[in-house]
């Protein structure tokens, strides 16, 4: 008899434990072969990539399709001085150079606007706010105040609207002056 309770159990468990496995061999797990990058986290067999990387396994910097090195912008807008009002229409083309800030989700973008500088070249940063996008916070560089936003198209091409708003150093306009400027710069 305790050699029949013994089979009886035996068998018991090999059942539960066959349909444990059996079970559990239908429903998969869809994460168990996905392995997210820089941070990410699976679920549902996707995915969710952290701010700043993109990609099936959040494998790429976003900020990387807008990085350039001295590429030609046309910019377009109006410069509106605060003393008289009078709104002047103006179109430039320089080059601009756009690199890797100090952590992922900022850009550095050299030359914005072209404005001339004392101490060399200027630098006005950017920050990633979608993997298309990014904003540029209001900041003071070389005694211009910068802010504005910039996009990439479907073809790859940049585009920053900005403002920028720097004493008036125009002889016989009163001490306290400024001039504002609205400008939307396209890579060429």
């Amino acid at each position: 008899m305790k050699n029949f309770k013994f089979l009886t159990f035996a068998f018991i468990s090999i059942v539960a434990v066959s349909t444990i496995f059996y079970m559990n061999s239908c429903n998969p797990d869809p994460c168990k072969d996905v392995v997210c990058q820089n941070g990410g986290t699976c679920v549902d067999g996707t995915c969710g990539c952290l701010t700043g990387y993109e990609g099936t396994n959040c494998e790429t910097e976003m900020r990387t399709k807008f990085l350039l090195s001295a590429s030609s912008f046309t910019e377009s807008g109006t410069t509106d001085s605060s003393y008289n009002h009078v709104v002047h229409n103006y179109s430039n083309t320089y080059n601009m150079t756009i690199t890797k800030g100090s952590d992922v989700n900022t850009i550095l973008i050299e030359n914005l606007g072209n404005y001339g500088c004392s101490s060399g070249s200027y630098t006005v940063t950017g920050t990633m706010t979608a993997s298309t996008a990014f904003t540029i916070a209001s900041q003071a560089v070389c005694g211009t105040t910068f802010s504005g936003s910039g996009t990439i198209n479907s073809n790859g091409k940049i585009s920053i609207t900005y403002t920028a708003t720097y004493p008036d150093g125009t002889v016989g306009h009163p001490a306290g002056s400024t001039v504002t400027d609205n400008y939307t710069a396209t890579q060429n």
